[in-house]
């Protein structure tokens, strides 16, 4: 299954995968990303429209899942109009709803993101996620953390030690408050 949706069952990418992971000669924590697979993705991302990569290049940022309204705020336009990005994105099986379509792609369109827009799309992704309900504390944190804003990303973090303390997660709870003390 991990697999499956790292390589999200294309038969190259899962091979090169596949090799990589035998070229390694042990077993990695996470799944490798084949310099092979990225490259090929990477050139297909390019051939996107602008609007289409401006969409691409948020998602990248957001994690798993990139809500519509969420895009639409961090890139300061109706939801309308990013339906033919949106729908662009869908047809060259890089977005299946709100998500990527595997990992693979995600890491790709995340190498299309250039280093100077990173920390500013970070902070306007965790001030749109920060309006949602059921957001976690611990996801906020990160893209706070990510756009080098410390207080919010402190304050986040202490939230998602409380979170991990009432539910006997003390690992995490010491994790979490000593990141939010750096």
């Amino acid at each position: 299954d991990a697999l499956h949706r790292h390589a999200g069952g294309h038969p190259f990418d899962t091979l090169e995968t596949l090799k990589a992971l035998v070229l390694a000669g042990e077993r990695p924590d996470a799944l490798p990303h084949p310099p092979a697979v990225g490259a090929r993705i990477q050139s297909r991302l390019r051939r996107l429209s602008a609007p289409a990569l401006d969409l691409l290049r948020v998602a990248a940022l957001s994690g798993d899942e990139l809500p519509v309204d969420v895009a639409s705020q961090v890139l300061g336009r109706p939801a309308m109009a990013l339906a033919e990005a949106w729908l662009e994105l869908e047809t060259a099986q890089v977005l299946q709803g709100t998500r990527f379509a595997h990992d693979l792609v995600r890491e790709a369109a995340l190498a299309l993101v250039p280093q100077a827009l990173r920390p500013p799309l970070h902070a306007q992704l965790a001030q749109a996620l920060q309006a949602r309900p059921g957001i976690s504390a611990a996801h906020l944190a990160h893209h706070w953390w990510q756009a080098g804003r410390w207080p919010e990303a402190a304050d986040q973090l202490c939230q998602a030690a409380t979170a991990a303390y009432r539910t006997g997660r003390l690992a995490e709870h010491q994790t979490l408050l000593t990141r939010a003390a750096q």
